[in-house]
C-alpha cells in the first residue's frame, strides 16, 4: 500500500494493538493526564480515536488521524502520513493530508494545530532509529515542546531530571548540508567554541552527545525570545534600553575575540533575551563561527546579507582573497545598533537573485559618501538620535583598517556613558511616577536586570589576564568618516565637543557599585 494514497488504511488499524509483537517504537505523551503513551506495532501503526488510548479524545482528533510505518532496512527509517481533518504537524510543520514525510526519533508530533481545543502532542521514539543509540544519555532529560526548527535541525525544550535545570536541546542530523560547510563540521565548530567560552552574554553549553549521524547539544534556555522578536514587538527601542542591550552585545563580542573566536553571523535573530521581561541578552548560534589565530584572515563567504561587511561581499564578487573576520563582527554590531534603535535596517538587499543580493551598489554608495538612504526618516524625532547616528557611522567604516575592534567600540562615548545610566538606575525607586521618566515601571525592571549582568561583566573584565589587557591598552579614538562629519556639520547635527567633555567628566566621577556575581548554572554531567 502506498502511504501517499489519500485513503486511510483502516484494514490495518487493528495491527497497532497486536501484543504478540514487539513494539518498534513509542509515542510519548506530552500530557499524561490527557493521554498515555502509545506503543507502536506491526507493519503500519495507525493513530487516532480508534486507538484505545484515544477513544475519549476530543473530536479534533480524527478517527484515523495519522499512520507511521517503519522501513525495516539497515538504515531503518520511518515515515508519517497525515489522514486527518485538522492536520498533523511534525516539529511545528504541517505534513499535509495524504502526504508522507520522514520521521526521526525525538521529533515532536502534534495531532491538530497548537491552540486548537483537544490537540495532543507526542514525542516519537523509534527503537531501531540511529538516534536511539543515545537513548541512555537522553533518559536523563524530559523532552518537552519544540521551540525551534530550521535547516540545521530542531530545538526541543528539555528538563534535566536530576537538577531541574531547563535547557534547549538542538538535534542536528549530519546527513544534510549546512551553509558554507558540512553540517558535521559546523556542529563540531559550535561544540568546540561553546566549550571554550564562559561569559554572561554568551549562551553556555550544558551537555552534548554524538552518535554516528546525530549531534545532541544542550545549551542553557533563554526564555525571552530573540532580540529580533523584541524589535518587531516594539518597533525600535528607547535610547536607554538600546545602550544597555548594545553594551552587553559588544562586551560579549569583545570577550569572544579575546578568546580568538569570531562569530561571522551576528544578527538580532542570534541574540536571545535570557528571561521574560528582561534586557539581559546572550549571543547564540556559533554554527558559522571559527576558532583561529586572529592575525590570520579567512576567505569564507558566510553570514546574512543585511549584516555582511563590504569586504565579505568583495570576496564573493571581486575575488578578494581574504578578510578580517573580527572586523566583520564589528560591522554587524553597527548594523544591529541602527536596527535596535530605529526598528529598521539601514539598507536591505535589493535583488536576491544577484550573487551578492544587490549589496555591491549600496557599498559603492557608502564609499562615495552617500551612506544610508533612509537615515533621516528612520531616526526622525527620536531622543538620542544624534548620539546613535554618530556611533553607528563611527563603527561602519568602509575599510577594515579604519573600522574599530570590539574593545575600541567599548571606549566610544555612547558606550562609556553606560556607567552614568547604571548609577541612576540602581538608585531609582520603581514607583510609577519615578519610573515614567525611564519609560515606565516595566521598562525599568527590564533594564535593572541588564544592569546586574553588565556589572558582573565589568568585574570579570578587571580580572582578565594581563596579556588580554595589554592587547587592548591603546584603543584608537574612532570617529565617523570625514565625509559624514561634514554632512553632520552641514545639517548642524554634529556632536558637541563640550558635551562630550562633560560626559567624560560624569563618567570619571561615577563609580558603579559592585554586586555579587549572579549564580552560574553548573554544566550537567553526562
Amino acid at each position: 500500500m502506498s502511504l501517499s494514497n489519500s485513503n486511510p488504511p483502516r484494514s490495518l488499524a487493528k495491527r497497532v494493538q497486536e501484543k504478540n509483537e514487539e513494539p518498534w517504537g513509542i509515542l510519548i505523551s506530552d500530557d499524561k493526564q490527557k493521554c498515555g503513551d502509545i506503543n507502536l506495532y506491526g507493519l503500519i501503526a495507525v493513530v487516532g480515536r480508534e486507538t484505545p488510548q484515544l477513544v475519549n479524545a476530543h473530536n479534533t482528533i480524527s478517527a484515523i488521524h495519522l499512520a507511521i510505518t517503519p522501513e525495516f532496512t539497515p538504515e531503518c527509517t520511518y515515515k508519517i502520513t497525515d489522514f486527518s481533518t485538522n492536520g498533523t504537524f511534525v516539529n511545528g510543520r504541517t505534513v499535509g493530508y495524504g502526504l508522507s514525510i520522514r520521521l526521526m526519533s525525538y521529533d515532536e508530533i502534534s495531532l491538530g494545530f497548537k491552540g486548537l481545543e483537544g490537540t495532543l502532542s507526542f514525542t516519537f521514539v523509534g527503537y531501531n532509529d540511529e538516534r536511539y543509540q543515545a537513548h541512555e544519555w537522553m533518559s536523563q532529560f524530559t523532552v518537552q515542546k519544540c521551540i525551534g526548527n530550521g535547516s540545521f535541525g530542531t530545538v526541543r525544550r528539555v528538563r534535566h531530571n536530576k537538577s531541574g535545570v531547563y535547557g534547549a536541546m538542538k538535534l542536528y542530523s549530519v546527513s544534510e548540508s549546512a551553509i558554507g560547510s558540512s553540517r558535521e563540521e559546523a556542529f563540531d565548530a559550535e561544540l568546540k567554541i561553546l566549550n571554550e567560552l564562559a561569559h554572561p552574554n554568551i549562551v553556555s553549553m550544558l551537555s552534548y552527545k554524538k552518535t554516528k549521524l546525530t549531534t545532541f547539544l544542550v545549551i542553557e534556555l533563554a526564555e525571552g525570545g530573540s532580540l529580533q522578536d523584541e524589535i518587531d514587538r516594539c518597533g525600535g527601542l528607547s535610547l536607554n534600553r538600546t545602550r544597555l542591550i548594545m553594551y552587553q552585545i559588544v562586551q560579549g563580542v569583545r570577550y569572544m575575540h579575546s578568546k580568538k573566536v569570531v562569530h561571522r553571523d551576528l544578527k538580532p535573530d542570534n541574540i536571545l533575551l535570557a528571561r521574560q521581561n528582561s534586557d539581559w541578552v546572550k549571543i547564540t548560534d556559533f554554527g558559522t563561527g571559527i576558532m583561529a589565530n586572529l592575525l590570520n584572515k579567512t576567505n569564507t563567504f558566510c553570514g546574512t546579507p543585511a549584516y555582511m561587511s563590504p569586504e565579505i561581499v568583495r570576496v564573493q564578487t571581486e575575488n578578494d582573497k581574504t578578510y578580517d573576520a573580527k572586523k566583520n563582527d564589528c560591522w554587524a554590531i553597527g548594523i544591529i545598533l541602527y536596527q535596535v534603535f530605529t526598528g529598521k535596517l539601514p539598507f536591505t538587499p535589493t535583488d536576491t537573485s544577484d550573487e551578492d543580493c544587490g549589496m555591491t551598489d549600496l557599498f559603492q554608495a557608502m564609499k562615495e559618501g552617500n551612506f544610508f538612504p533612509y537615515e533621516e526618516q528612520h531616526f526622525k524625532s527620536k531622543e538620542g538620535a544624534n548620539d546613535v547616528k554618530y556611533t553607528v557611522h563611527s563603527i561602519l567604516q568602509y575599510t577594515e583598517v579604519d573600522r574599530p575592534e570590539a574593545f575600541e567600540i567599548m571606549e566610544m562615548p555612547f558606550f562609556k556613558s553606560v556607567n552614568v545610566l547604571i548609577a541612576s538606575l540602581k538608585g531609582l525607586a520603581e514607583d510609577e511616577n519615578t519610573a515614567s521618566v525611564y519609560g515606565g515601571k516595566n521598562e525599568v525592571t527590564r533594564m535593572k536586570e541588564a544592569v546586574k549582568i553588565i556589572e558582573e561583566t565589568i568585574k570579570e573584565r578587571e580580572q582578565e589576564p594581563e596579556k588580554t589587557k595589554n592587547m587592548e591598552s591603546n584603543p584608537r579614538e574612532i570617529k565617523p568618516p570625514t565625509a559624514y562629519v561634514e554632512l553632520l556639520e552641514r545639517n548642524a547635527n554634529t556632536t558637541s565637543e563640550d558635551d562630550t567633555e562633560e560626559l567624560d567628566k560624569k563618567i570619571e566621577a561615577t563609580k558603579a557599585k559592585e554586586v555579587a556575581p549572579m549564580e552560574k548554572v553548573e554544566k550537567i554531567e553526562a
